[in-house]
C-alpha cells in the first residue's frame, strides 16, 4: 500500500472516529458473557466443569466544562455458577475521575475512586477469564489539592497533597497481614528553568499507614534537594542534585544526604528520556523513562529503584504503559484536545475489543518497608486494520535496609519477591462488521527470603472473533487455555483449564 492511500484510509477511519466525539457523552451499556470451562476451580485433579454466566452492566460519563473534567467508567459484574462448583460474585469494577480549576492558573484538584480486582494469593492460580476465584475487592479513593502557577514563561511555583485511602475486602488467611492502608504525600516545587543555566528547590514529605484496629507507620520519607540545572542545548539539559532525607521503616531510622544527576534529552517533541540517578541512605537509586509516539506507534519504557509500602509508587506515581495511554499518545498530534481524544481512544478499545490494561505484576501485600526494583516496557502499533499491543515487566522486592547495614532478614517477613513476564495482544479487522483477536501471556512470581520456595508460573493462550450486529451491538465468540506451575516446600502440581466462551454487549 503506498503512502497515500495509507494517509486516505487513515484519515476516513479517524473522522469516523471524530464524529462520534462530543463534548459530553453518557452512555449505559449491558453485556453478558457465558463460559463452558473444563476446571471452574483450578484444581490440579479431580477438575470439576461448570457454566459461568457473566452480566454485567456498565456505564461511561466523559464530560468537560470551563474548569472541570470528568471522566468515569464503571461496572457491575455478577458472576453465576450454574452447577455450582464455585461461589456466586458480584465484582465492582472501574474508575471515575474530576479534575477542577477552582482559580483560574492557581489551584486545582484531582478526585478519583477505583474499583478492581487483586489476587487474594499471589502463589495460587489466577484466572485468566471470568472467574470468582481467588480475587478480593479493592476499592481506592484519592484526592488531591494542588496549587501550580507560572510567574513567567521560565519560573514556576508548585504545591501538591496526594491523599490515597485504599480499602480491601474479600476472605483472607488468619496469617495475611492484609490490611486497609492511607499513602499521603506533600510536595512543593519552586523551579527557574535554565536559560541556558537555571535551578530548582524541592521538599516532601510522604507517609504510608496501615490500619487494622489501630494505625501503624510503615514508611516515611521527608526530603529536601535543591538542583542546579544547565542547558547544553534547546533539547539536552542536566543537572546536579543535593540535598538531605529522613526515612523511617521496619525497626530503623536514618539521616542521610542526597547527591545525584539529572538528564532530560527531548530531541523532538515527539520522543523524551528522562534519568535521574542520585546516593541514597538505602545505597544506588533512581529511575528512568523513555517515551516515544507517531502516528502509528507509541512505547514506554520505565526502569526505576526506590524505598516503597505496597502501593506507594504505583498509587501516587502511576505508570504510563498501559494500552489506553500509548493509544491516546498515538492520537495527540491528530486530536490536540484531551476530552476529543480520550472519547476517540475509547472508541477504539470498545470497536476492536483491545484489552486497556496488559498483563501486569500481582499484588503481594507487604506489611513492612521494601526496596523495589522494576522495569517495564509496553509498546502499541496501530495500523488501519491491526492493532498490537505488548508489554514485558520485571519487578524484584525486597526488605529495606540501609547500603551498609548486613541484612538480617526478620522473622515473619514473608513479603519479598521476584516477578516477571510478558503480555501480547493481537487484534485484527477482517471485515468491515468483524474483528479477530488473539492474546499471549505469562506471568512468573517466586519468594524470596522467608518466602523462599513458593513460586508459580501461570501461562494463558485466548483466540476470540467479534462481530457487530449493529453500530451498538456486538458478539464475541472464543476460546482460551490456562496452565498453572505451582511449587512449594516439597510438593509441586500443575493445573489445566479449557474453555469457550459467547456472548453480546449492547450500548444505549
Amino acid at each position: 500500500m503506498n503512502p497515500e492511500e495509507l494517509a486516505r484510509q487513515l484519515a476516513e477511519r479517524d473522522a469516523q472516529l471524530l464524529s462520534a466525539a462530543r463534548a459530553w457523552r453518557i452512555e449505559p451499556s449491558v453485556g453478558a458473557l457465558v463460559t463452558a470451562t473444563s476446571n471452574s476451580g483450578f484444581a490440579f485433579s479431580d477438575a470439576e466443569r461448570d457454566v459461568i454466566v457473566d452480566i454485567e452492566p456498565r456505564l461511561l460519563v466523559r464530560g468537560r466544562g470551563a474548569s472541570f473534567t470528568l471522566e468515569g467508567d464503571v461496572g457491575l459484574k455478577r458472576l453465576i455458577y450454574t452447577q455450582s462448583t464455585q461461589k456466586n460474585r458480584l465484582l465492582p469494577n472501574g474508575q471515575i475521575a474530576l479534575n477542577a480549576n477552582v482559580v483560574d492558573r492557581w489551584l486545582y484538584f484531582d478526585v478519583s475512586a477505583l474499583a478492581e480486582q487483586v489476587a487474594a494469593d499471589p502463589y495460587t492460580t489466577r484466572a485468566d477469564g471470568e472467574s470468582s476465584l481467588n480475587k478480593i475487592n479493592s476499592l481506592q479513593y484519592r484526592f488531591s489539592p494542588y496549587l501550580q502557577h507560572s510567574f513567567t514563561p521560565a519560573v514556576s511555583l508548585s504545591l501538591r497533597s496526594d491523599n490515597v485511602w485504599t480499602d480491601r475486602r474479600g476472605e483472607f488467611v488468619g496469617t495475611d497481614p492484609r490490611r486497609d492502608s492511607f499513602v499521603k504525600r506533600d510536595s512543593v516545587l519552586f523551579e527557574q528553568r535554565p536559560q541556558p543555566l537555571g535551578f530548582s528547590v524541592e521538599a516532601a514529605q510522604e507517609t504510608t499507614e496501615y490500619r487494622a484496629g489501630i494505625r501503624a507507620t510503615v514508611l516515611e520519607q521527608t526530603q529536601a534537594r535543591g538542583v542546579v540545572t544547565y542547558a547544553l542545548d534547546p533539547t539536552l539539559i542536566v543537572g546536579l542534585v543535593g540535598g538531605k532525607e529522613r526515612s523511617i521503616y521496619t525497626l530503623s531510622s536514618t539521616v542521610d544526604t542526597i547527591a545525584g544527576l539529572r538528564l532530560n534529552w527531548a530531541p523532538t517533541e515527539r520522543t523524551e528520556l528522562r534519568g535521574v540517578y542520585e546516593k541514597r541512605y538505602f545505597g544506588n537509586g533512581g529511575s528512568l523513562q523513555w517515551t516515544h509516539r507517531s502516528p502509528f506507534i507509541a512505547f514506554n519504557f520505565t526502569a526505576a529503584r526506590e524505598p516503597s509500602a505496597l502501593g506507594t509508587s504505583f498509587q501516587l506515581n502511576p505508570g504510563a504503559g498501559d494500552v489506553a495511554t500509548l493509544l491516546d499518545a498515538i492520537f495527540t498530534t491528530r486530536y490536540p484536545n484531551p476530552s476529543e481524544r480520550a472519547v476517540i481512544v475509547g472508541n477504539v478499545i470498545a470497536g476492536l475489543g483491545v484489552p486497556s490494561v496488559l498483563g501486569s505484576p500481582v499484588e503481594v501485600f507487604s506489611d513492612y518497608a521494601q526496596l523495589r526494583d522494576s522495569v517495564t516496557l509496553s509498546a502499541v502499533f496501530q495500523g488501519v486494520r491491526s492493532t498490537l499491543a505488548a508489554r514485558i515487566y520485571a519487578v524484584k522486592s525486597r526488605q529495606l535496609t540501609q547500603a551498609d547495614a548486613p541484612l538480617v532478614p526478620i522473622v515473619g517477613l514473608q513479603a519479598d519477591n521476584s516477578q516477571r513476564g510478558f503480555a501480547i495482544d493481537f487484534t485484527r479487522r477482517l471485515t468491515r462488521t468483524l474483528t479477530g483477536e488473539a492474546g499471549l501471556g505469562y506471568g512468573s512470581i517466586e519468594g524470596l527470603a522467608f518466602a523462599s520456595g513458593q513460586s508459580t508460573r501461570n501461562t494463558s493462550v485466548r483466540f476470540g472473533l467479534t462481530q457487530a450486529l449493529s453500530p451498538k451491538t456486538k458478539a464475541t465468540v472464543g476460546a482460551r487455555y490456562l496452565r498453572t506451575d505451582l511449587s512449594t516446600i516439597g510438593s509441586e502440581g500443575s493445573a489445566k483449564e479449557l474453555a469457550a466462551f459467547a456472548g453480546m454487549t449492547h450500548r444505549y
